[in-house]
């Protein structure tokens, strides 16, 4: 593994990072085993995505990300360092603030480096999901939004028609990669690695989630479904035709005509559920511990998912679902984190 499993095993589950040789607490060991686990399953996907664009006969292309990917690499090895420096600090050379310091930044350089392996691992399985040739469901989806009394035309008029709802809108939907850096900081300054850990796997479970069901449900999007014109929105009109750029990508996976993917051109694929939707709720979540940002970032999200149906090009129910998946990664990373308590 990139980060050893016996510093895992050693360090951070069986002894706390104090110098003092004590036992740690349950929170820590916890976040490090759950570490341990998200790289394993991040392996395993990585896996599942070399099959599936070796069947798909696509050829990944990094192009000018290249640089990127060894910087990747550099962090990781940087970060082993730090877990075995931390190491260090604790058995042979005991030094509490170093020990503690080195564990620190080698946690929120390890969460990190998960989250752009996360990024990159699941946009090419998104790729891989949705040349799924079952036929796509926008009828259903529609008449959902029907039948809850939701009408996406008459919320784009009421959006398009307010300057101040516009820019909210755009400020505040990609905001979300920010946002996950400022958390990523936040909680590793004050410590809080198991609610970091606990965040990366309800990332990695929900967009396993969402993958999953949007193959097994494939759909173009209200806009394409509707054969909306982004023309008749005067003020939107150029961020609603984003909604189109991804029914030619789907058409060449589903017909086998797309053998090249560069990590430069691509572009978001799953309709339902809405992971957008999903990631600002467990957003709201990691910050909600935080109590000087917990209602301003709670705002923030929710106009995320208010602009999801809008930016996105979703039907309401796409959101309603991301924001259940994403409950439900919630409700797993919070039970596993308090199973082993609840035995005690």
């Amino acid at each position: 593994m990139l980060v050893p499993l016996h510093l895992y095993k050693k360090i951070f589950c069986d002894t706390a990072q104090n110098g003092d040789g004590k036992k740690a607490p349950s929170a820590l060991s916890f976040g490090a085993r759950l570490r341990l686990f998200t790289w394993l399953f991040l392996a395993l996907v990585s896996g599942i995505d070399a099959v599936g664009l070796h069947l798909e006969n696509i050829t990944l292309h990094f192009g000018d990300v290249t640089e990127a990917v060894y910087f990747l690499i550099l962090y990781m090895a940087f970060s082993c360092g730090l877990y075995g420096a931390a190491w260090l600090f604790t058995y042979r050379w005991p030094h509490a603030f170093m020990a503690k310091a080195c564990y620190h930044v080698a946690v929120f350089i390890d969460l990190l480096c998960q989250f752009i392996c996360f990024s990159l691992i699941f946009l090419v399985l998104s790729y891989i999901a949705s040349a799924s040739p079952l036929p796509y469901q926008d009828k259903i989806f529609l008449w959902i939004d029907q039948f809850l009394k939701l009408d996406w035309v008459s919320y784009v008029e009421w959006a398009d028609g307010k300057q101040y709802i516009r820019r909210l809108f755009a400020l505040s939907y990609y905001s979300c990669q920010l946002q996950t850096l400022i958390a990523f900081c936040l909680l590793s300054m004050i410590g809080q690695f198991k609610r970091l850990s606990m965040v990366m796997f309800a990332f990695m479970f929900s967009s396993a989630f969402c993958i999953l069901i949007a193959a097994l449900l494939p759909a173009t999007g209200m806009i394409v479904y509707q054969h909306i014109n982004p023309g008749d929105f005067h003020n939107l009109g150029d961020q609603l035709g984003v909604g189109y750029q991804q029914v030619p990508v789907i058409e060449q996976l589903r017909n086998g005509t797309l053998h090249d993917l560069s990590f430069l051109h691509c572009v978001g694929l799953i309709t339902f559920p809405s992971f957008h939707a999903a990631f600002a709720t467990i957003l709201a979540w990691a910050f909600w511990s935080l109590p000087v940002v917990r209602w301003l970032t709670l705002a923030l999200n929710i106009a995320v998912i208010a602009a999801t149906p809008v930016i996105g090009g979703h039907y309401f129910i796409d959101v309603i679902a991301g924001i259940a998946i994403a409950g439900i990664a919630i409700f797993l990373a919070t039970f596993i984190a308090n199973y082993p308590n609840s035995r005690a």
